[in-house]
This record gives C-alpha cells, sequence and structure tokens, in this order.
C-alpha cells in the first residue's frame, strides 16, 4: 500500500512560479499531492516526436524523497582545485522516485532555480513541510547485516547502495553485524524496541525468516498470547520489517516489490510504505506445539531432502542448492503421508490457482482486500458491497457469524498411484466432477472457522506422495520468474498446497522444468494436484515420530493395514530451515506481519518514454 496523507486538506498548499530548469524557463506548480514542472515555452522536439513520446514531469508528494539547498563549485583556486562558493541558496534539489522497466525504482535529482533566496526558502520550507505530514515516513531503524548470506556482499551492498539513501531522507540507522544463527532474533527479543520505527535486515530470506519469528514472537508474548495454544488469537505486532535484498534467492524481496534490488527495496522504505503479509504457524502435529513461523515455502519431500542434503556443503555457497537438487533427484525418493485440509473460501469453483486464468497478486489486490474482512477472531463482516467478486456471498440480512457457532467441515485427501479422490462428510456435490477438478472446487458453503485441530472421524488413506508443497507466497526470483505458484496472493488467508504424487524421475523434471518457464503450467499433469487451503495437516507412519505409536495406531485404524516395514520419513523445508518432526499441524494467519513494501505495481504492457533530447527527465538512470 502507498502512503496515504490524512488532513493534508485542511491546510491547502498551492504555489506556482516560473523557475529555471537545465537553463529552461519552466512553470513549477506545488499542491498538497504533486509537484509539477512545464516547459513555458515550445517543447524542444518536433510534432511528429510529440505523438510518439510522452514527457511524465508530475511527480506525486509521496515520492519526493528530499528537498535541499544547493552550492555550487563555482570559482578555481590557484591550485587548481574547485573552491565552494554560496550562491545564497537560490537553487533547490529535489530528490524524486523515477520508475524504470522490471519494476526497479531509482532516484532522480531535479535542480530548480530561483530568482532569489527567500523564493528558494518559500519552496524548500513549504515543501518539507508537506513532507512531515507523512507519519508513516520511518525516522528511526533498527538494522540487521546477515555478512554470511548469498555472496557475503550484505554490507558492501548496504554500505554502498542503501546508507545514503536512508542519510539523505533523514533515517537515522542503528546498524548490528550478525555473528551467528538467531543473533538477531535473541538481539530483538531482549531490547525495548519502542524507539526504532521499523526493523530492516539485509540479506537473504533465512534473515527475513528470522527476523519475523523475533518480532511476533517478542510481540505476542508482551501481550500474554499463548503461543502453544493452537486456539490463540495471534495479535499483529505493530514494527514493520523492511527487506534489503542480499540472498540466493531473496523471493519475499521478488514477491513484494518485483524484482531483487537493493535500491528499490530501500526507496520503498523511505516512502513508508506498509503492506500486511499471511503468516503460517507450525506446530508439533502430535503435542500441538509451535515449531517456527512460516512465510514464504513449507516443503516436504524433494525440497527437505535437499535442504538437508546441502547443510554440510555450505562452503560450496549458493551453487550446493544446484548440486543437492541433482542428487536429491537422481534418489527418486517418495514418502508416504496423510494429509486432511480445510479449503479456502476465497475461490470460485471453476477458479485454480497457478493457470493461465488465475488472478496474479498485484499492489491493491482486491482478493487480499477481502480477506481484511476476516478479522483476527475468524468473523465476518457481511457488508455485500464489500466483498468482491472473488469471494462467496453470504444473505445481507445475516447477521455477523462466529466461528462458535459454525460446524467445521473437513476435507481429507486420499490417493493412489494413478487416481486422486476426496473422501468425507457426505457431499453430493462431489458427483459427476472430474479427478482433475476435483481437488481444486470450494465444494461446499462458506467456512468461517479456522479450529481445525480437532479428531477427524472421517476414513482416509495414506497418501503416497514424492513432494508435499504449501506456498504461502509465490515464491518468486531470478530463475522461477512466474513463481512455484504463480496465483498465490499475499494476504488472502489462505496458503496453495501443491502435491506431486509418486512421479518417474523423466515426469517430475518435466514438472520442474515447466516451474522456471512462463509457457506452460506447472500444474497441468496428472500427477500434480493443488489446492487453496486456510489450514492442514500432515501425519506419516510411524517411523521418525516422537510418538511412533500414536501416530501408527491412527494409520491402522485409518487404513486397517498391518505395517511390518519401517518407512522413509522425510524433513521439513521451512523457510530455508529444517524441521525435524515430520507430523505437522499449519495454520494460515491473514495479514500477521506488516512490511515495508506495497505489492508488486502493475505496470502498461508497454511504459510510454519520454523523448530523447526532453530536459525535464534525462540521465535518470
Amino acid at each position: 500500500m502507498a502512503p496515504s496523507l490524512e488532513g493534508v486538506s485542511s491546510s491547502e498548499v498551492n504555489l506556482e512560479d516560473v523557475l529555471t530548469l537545465a537553463n529552461k524557463p519552466f512553470n513549477v506548480k506545488l499542491n498538497n499531492k504533486h509537484i509539477s514542472w512545464n516547459y513555458k515555452k515550445k517543447q524542444p522536439f518536433s510534432n511528429k516526436e510529440k505523438k510518439n513520446w510522452t514527457c511524465k514531469n508530475k511527480v506525486p508528494i509521496e515520492e519526493v524523497i528530499a528537498v535541499e539547498y544547493v552550492e555550487r563549485a563555482s570559482k578555481q583556486t590557484e591550485d587548481g582545485d574547485m573552491e565552494m562558493v554560496s550562491l545564497n541558496s537560490s537553487i533547490f534539489r529535489l530528490h524524486i522516485i523515477k520508475r524504470a522497466p522490471k519494476y526497479v525504482w531509482r532516484m532522480k535529482a531535479v535542480e530548480l532555480h530561483c530568482s532569489n533566496s527567500a523564493q528558494c526558502a518559500l519552496w524548500v520550507d513549504t515543501i518539507r513541510s508537506l513532507l512531515e505530514k507523512y507519519t508513516n515516513r520511518p525516522k528511526s531503524l533498527l538494522v540487521f547485516i546477515n555478512p554470511y548470506g548469498g555472496k557475503r556482499k550484505a554490507k558492501k551492498i548496504f554500505d554502498e547502495k542503501v546508507a545514503a539513501i536512508f542519510d539523505l531522507a533523514g533515517i537515522t540507522s542503528h546498524v548490528i553485524i550478525t555473528e551467528r544463527a538467531d543473533h538477531a532474533k535473541e538481539y530483538i527479543q531482549s531490547r525495548d524496541l519502542n524507539r526504532y520505527d521499523g526493523i530492516v535486515c539485509v540479506g537473504g530470506d533465512g534473515m527475513f525468516a528470522e527476523l519475523l519469528n523475533g518480532v511476533i514472537n517478542l510481540h505476542n508474548t508482551r501481550m500474554r498470547v499463548d503461543l502453544d495454544d493452537c486456539n490463540s488469537r495471534l495479535m499483529q505486532p505493530p514494527m514493520r520489517i523492511g527487506v534489503i535484498p542480499a540472498g540466493s534467492t531473496d523471493t519475499v524481496a521478488y514477491c513484494t516489490t518485483g524484482i531483487n534490488d537493493a535500491v528499490t527495496s530501500a526507496l520503498h522504505i523511505v516512502v513508508g510504505d506498509s503492506m500486511a503479509i499471511d503468516v503460517c504457524s507450525v506446530r508439533n502435529g502430535l503435542t500441538g506445539k509451535l515449531i517456527r513461523f512460516c512465510v514464504s515455502m513449507l516443503g516436504y519431500g524433494f525440497y527437505g531432502d535437499v535442504l538437508r542434503d546441502s547443510e554440510n556443503l555450505r562452503w560450496m555457497g549458493p551453487v550446493r542448492y544446484d548440486y543437492s537438487g541433482f542428487r536429491t533427484f537422481l534418489k527418486n525418493r517418495s514418502y508416504d503421508a496423510m494429509i486432511s485440509y480445510l479449503p479456502s473460501q476465497s475461490l470460485q469453483d471453476n477458479h485454480h490457482p497457478g493457470l493461465e486464468d488465475g488472478l496474479r497478486c498485484y499492489s491493491g489486490c482486491q482478493v487480499c482486500k477481502s480477506a481484511s474482512l476476516l478479522d483476527l477472531n475468524g468473523s465476518l463482516s457481511l457488508d455485500p458491497s464489500a466483498i468482491s467478486d472473488t469471494a462467496c456471498s453470504l444473505t445481507p440480512t445475516t447477521p455477523e457469524l462466529d466461528v462458535d457457532d459454525i460446524s467445521v467441515m473437513y476435507k481429507t485427501l486420499s490417493t493412489s498411484m494413478t487416481n486422486i479422490s476426496i473422501a468425507s462428510r457426505p457431499m453430493s456435490t462431489l458427483s459427476g466432477v472430474s479427478p482433475r477438478i476435483r481437488g481444486k472446487r470450494l465444494l461446499g458453503s462458506l467456512l468461517l472457522s479456522i479450529h481445525f485441530f480437532l479428531a477427524v472421524n472421517d476414513t482416509a488413506c495414506i497418501m503416497h506422495s514424492f513432494c508435499i508443497n504449501a506456498l504461502t507466497i509465490s515464491c518468486k526470483c531470478s530463475t522461477v520468474p512466474e513463481g512455484v505458484s504463480p496465483a498465490c496472493h499475499l494476504g488472502d488467508g489462505s496458503t496453495d498446497l501443491v502435491l506431486v504424487y509418486d512421479a518417474s524421475r523423466f515426469n517430475y523434471l518435466r514438472h520442474l522444468i515447466r516451474i522456471t518457464t512462463k509457457t506452460s503450467s506447472q500444474f497441468d499433469f496428472g500427477f500434480v494436484d493443488v489446492m487453496r487451503v486456510k489450514a492442514f495437516k500432515v501425519r506419516v507412519p510411524a517411523q521418525g515420530s516422537t510418538d511412533s505409536s500414536q501416530v501408527s495406531t491412527s494409520f491402522h485404524r485409518l487404513e486397517n493395514v498391518e505395517k511390518t516395514t519401517p518407512l522413509p520419513v522425510s524433513s521439513w523445508n521451512c523457510d530455508g530451515e529444517i524441521i525435524e518432526e515430520p507430523n505437522i499441524d499449519v495454520r494460515v494467519h491473514c495479514q500477521l506481519v506488516k512490511l515495508f513494501a506495497r505489492g508488486i505495481e502493475s505496470y502498461p504492457t508497454k511504459m510510454k518514454q519520454c523523448a530523447p533530447n526532453c530536459i525535464s527527465c534525462d540521465g535518470i538512470l
């Protein structure tokens, strides 16, 4: 979400003067929302060029980084050096944001010459007073730098690309260089953070996950929320988190800004952008205790094995993931698991996340706005005018419903080697639905409850699965430009559950190749299924469990099958961290954490450009 300015209209600003820019007279106008400059005489290009080029010289005040007086070197000393001579502050420099292709933001400095120092002071003071009204802009930041992540260039990136931008915007940065794993998390939980307006991590997705867990734990502990109670209402921390990408994949930066560019992310922080994203809580399926929070991908099977194999190869750097991925692919292991899930309410019957017709999540996404109707208690406001076309509708005369008044409906997935079926409480809507669509449809009325950690009395089968992935964000990166689940939303209160059933090496390779391309859907295979869910739980056979008898008994009851040989068990890859316990309960918490971001901006297919000789926008990059 772009920063907003409240209460500005109470004192309307309206300045207009002829100022000089690049030795040309411009008519400059300033109001509460914009500053603009237009060439006072005939445009310096032909009418033919006018039709093909458009000069944008109107800038929102919210995209002004800073304004400052200018002094220029105008006299040469006897030694040949340039001496700074005061110009009585008759020139001011405006630092603004300029958009470049591929979601990149850059700073542009525009120098405007006034006729005298009094006129210059009026313009500078007025612009500064407008900027001060944007209270969402941070003034003090706590910055954590991970010097070991990615290519080990995090400190260099901050010093050379980010620090100067923060200084220009008047932001005070308290920098901490992390020395070990969980250093940032421990620091956050042991300090008073009230004097900071936000926390910034300079590193990869692992560093971000560490900060996210620390911020959520700290705030909810202080609010006396029992994090080990699965029915506890988690509170949204007031502290925003900023991400300066300096890791291997930087998927959080890609999904929230569109690019892993340090300058772009720094500018989003400076202007005070704010958006909330979903977070998954991962709990031990046998004890109910919280293990950690997850914000990107939770993977069991292939991705879990890749992470475990790569742990002993850290000396190889980021290339270890490719090497471990190749070795894991050749082993072609598969694992048995049972999955129960609570489907999301946000999809229409004919909508399938990840296909070409799926709605992508952009800045101002209506799907995510609709999800905000569900408050943290799980109740829903029934104002029909506020519900988008993608949400299920209810009768307007119905009063507000609470989760305690609703019976929870379960869906339990059961599979074989060649077929996919749904086993749940009797539901006539399942008849006549093809296997391809069966796992994607909502198949029921609006489900408002998230309390899914109950005993399942329905019959279910063990799922022989090659790979289980839960994606709370689309997980874009440089090698996967569309993301592992392209239509996944940042704040719709759900996660995309992707299941890849027992497949040959050739078929799984086809699936992996499609993930990295834009031509075909990676879900368009008979051995791949995907559904959007609010919660799910996974149970695996006895081996590898801390309470094998309990899990084994459950499986024997459900399957009525004797298990005599131990089955292989994988581990979970949770935002790049290993979770040993295979039996987990996962719940999505809608828009639990706020970031310094606004989401990926939806640009026109062909961006308009300025004329080659435009004197107000040249030298932007």
